[in-house]
């Protein structure tokens, strides 16, 4: 069966079409929108559709009262028929079926219900006769009639067909045919054999599934057991986080009501320091009292001392006026004493050199008043020393009267500075009533103690939370290395569904493309992608896939291999793979292998992360029980 020309007219949002087919591949390219899936679902229309169906309304166009109409042409088996549709389910609608042998000059074969009848029959797809029960009304379902004419947005539905489900036998009566002509294809023997091998690769010769090494079906069971363990692992680490969660919850919690405790011992201490502070001002006012007190007393010692310094002043200032009378009278008797002891001694001299009995007794009786006269000038001597200390005496009751009214003035400031310091010791005695006594000193000073080992405790855990904030840090410096926009394991799973879809359609466009030109422009052309090159325009074209055509001054044409259908599918594959390319460059991965190893990397440091997190998490809890311990005898020492 081959194509020849399509009219179309008032079908969906096409006003007026016309296309003729020629030979080979025929190829509808344009924009989005200009129609060319509307054009396939004419045709469709035209071979399937009752023109009475109400499946024609979405054809109908809006805003008009004018009818869908659809002419096609083809050939059959060396005769050209011509099918002619009104759609509309009013009096309205109508077909006709009409036959040539050249192809110019039509009879009518079949008129109104008659010509889908026989259009089933001519077609040979294993569609049943309309009408009748069970019969279709709408588009009629079978094997044939969905590969080659399925619904350009719904080609999944080609697996849900088999040729089983037909309502006659012509369709595999038609593909057992075609496929009888094709065997003799070298294409078609070479993808036969590939398919068979991918076959006896997926399924044993009893045609079950093959669990053999290294077998489709034994590598997916892999995968999936792979992908369920590492569900598994992602669970479990969900669960983990959620505990850590929860844990560092109760943490937060028991530190607050921890930092309360501390905060109500930390008033508590500076209440007791206060009152430490008052004892301590209290004993060094006490020590100052104790000091005055001693002052007073040794100055209660100087006032007996400086009375009887007085007294011993008025004696002497009493004695001085004899003492000086006969410090005088012992001076000029100390002066003659001197005089006549030189005399005495000059005659003692004279006498000396004399050598008779009576000079010598008269010098022995000089000498003896020569001794006395020294011991009376060593008396005057006495006398004039005793002299000279009752001055000096006076001298110092002079001193020492001004030492008495020095001290007394101290003495009255110190009686002044006593009675102070007492003032603030009593008002220290009274701040510091009913804050300490001797017992809670005992307990402040162990209070202290346990604060400051809660203290010290609160330094090493410090320590130790900046070592897990270390550990936290290198995990995060992980994370931030991962994408965060990066596909989870479903979206990959259909990204690698889109890809393969992709690749399946591609393929089954099947290949080999003969291209014969005869035009009177210029024609720059390039062959599977291969670069562009100026070939004559009178001559022949030959590819695997695909020819791309530039004319001068008129356009592009891009011709591929492969039935409508298959092309069809390929799009919509194309389409569905779309999002899924445009979300791989956004990652910058080139494939869905390259896609396949950032997400193995990601999995190994992601696992790396969670390594240092429970690192983090077990240093962590290791930190807790000393800074615990501490606050409990802390708050044992409080309550109690």
């Amino acid at each position: 069966m081959r194509l020849r020309s399509l009219s179309v007219s008032d079908f969906g949002a096409i006003e007026q079409a016309s296309v003729t087919f020629a030979d080979g591949l025929n190829v509808l390219h344009g924009p989005n929108d200009l129609g060319k899936s509307t054009l396939a679902a004419a045709i469709r229309a035209a071979l399937l559709l009752q023109h009475g169906s109400s499946a024609a309304r979405p054809f109908i166009p809006w805003g008009t009262p004018r009818k869908p109409t659809v002419t096609l042409t083809f050939e059959l088996d060396g005769r050209y028929w011509r099918v002619h549709k009104v759609f509309g389910t009013s009096s309205g609608g109508k077909s006709v079926l009409s036959w040539s042998n050249d192809g110019e000059q039509f009879s009518t074969e079949e008129e109104g219900r008659g010509v889908d009848g026989r259009l089933r029959q001519l077609l040979g797809w294993g569609l049943a006769a309309p009408g009748g029960r069970g019969g279709s009304h709408g588009f009629p379902k079978s094997f044939l009639a969905t590969v080659l004419l399925g619904e350009q947005a719904l080609p999944y539905r080609l697996l849900d067909q088999s040729l089983e489900a037909d309502a006659e036998d012509t369709g595999k009566a038609r593909l057992i045919e075609a496929l009888q002509a094709m065997a003799t294809d070298p294409l078609y023997q070479h993808v036969l054999e590939h398919a068979q091998a991918r076959v006896d690769e997926a399924f044993t010769a009893k045609g079950k599934r093959s669990t053999r090494k290294g077998s489709p079906f034994e590598r997916v069971t892999a995968d999936i057991k792979q992908r369920r363990t590492a569900s598994e692992e992602l669970t479990r680490q969900v669960a983990d986080s959620d505990a850590v969660v929860s844990r560092l919850g109760e943490l937060s919690a028991r530190r607050d009501a921890q930092l309360s405790t501390r905060a109500a011992a930390a008033e508590r201490m500076a209440a007791v320091d206060e009152a430490l502070a008052v004892v301590e001002a209290r004993a060094a006012l006490q020590a100052e009292v104790d000091a005055a007190e001693a002052a007073l007393a040794e100055i209660e010692r100087n006032r007996d001392e400086i009375a009887k310094l007085h007294a011993s002043r008025r004696e002497a200032e009493a004695a001085v006026p004899a003492g000086q009378a006969t410090l005088e009278q012992a001076g000029a008797a100390l002066e003659q004493a001197r005089t006549l002891r030189d005399r005495t001694q000059a005659a003692v001299e004279a006498l000396a050199s004399g050598e008779d009995e009576a000079s010598r007794t008269e010098t022995h009786a000089l000498r003896e008043r020569l001794r006395t006269l020294d011991e009376a000038a060593t008396a005057l001597e006495d006398t004039r020393a005793r002299i000279e200390a009752w001055a000096q005496a006076e001298a110092a009751a002079a001193t020492a009267t001004e030492a008495l009214e020095r001290a007394t003035q101290t003495a009255s400031a110190s009686a002044a500075a006593v009675v102070e310091a007492t003032a603030a010791v009593e008002q220290a005695g009274r701040r510091k009533d009913g804050l300490v006594d001797a017992s809670r000193w005992a307990e402040a000073e162990a209070l202290r103690g346990k604060l400051e080992a809660l203290a010290a405790a609160e330094r090493d855990a410090e320590t130790a939370r900046k070592a897990v904030g270390a550990l936290r840090a290198r995990a995060e410096a992980l994370r931030t290395t991962l994408c965060e926009d990066f596909p989870d394991a479903a979206e990959r799973q259909a990204m690698q569904g889109a890809w393969q879809a992709l690749a399946l359609a591609k393929a089954a466009l099947g290949g080999g493309v003969r291209v014969s030109l005869d035009l009177t422009v210029p024609v720059v052309a390039s062959s599977d992608g291969a670069p562009s090159r100026d070939v004559d325009p009178k001559g022949r074209l030959d590819a695997d896939r695909a020819v791309v055509l530039e004319l001068e001054g008129v356009g592009s044409i891009n011709v591929e291999a492969g039935d409508p259908s298959a092309h069809a599918a390929a799009d919509d594959a194309a389409t569905a793979w779309a999002p899924h390319a445009q979300r791989l460059e956004a990652l910058g991965l080139a494939n869905v292998d390259a896609l396949r190893a950032a997400a193995t990397v990601r999995g190994e440091t992601e696992a790396e992360a969670a390594s240092l997190e429970r690192e983090a998490d077990v240093a962590e809890a290791g930190v807790q029980a000393p800074t615990a311990q501490a606050r409990v005898e802390l708050e044992q020492a409080l309550a109690s």
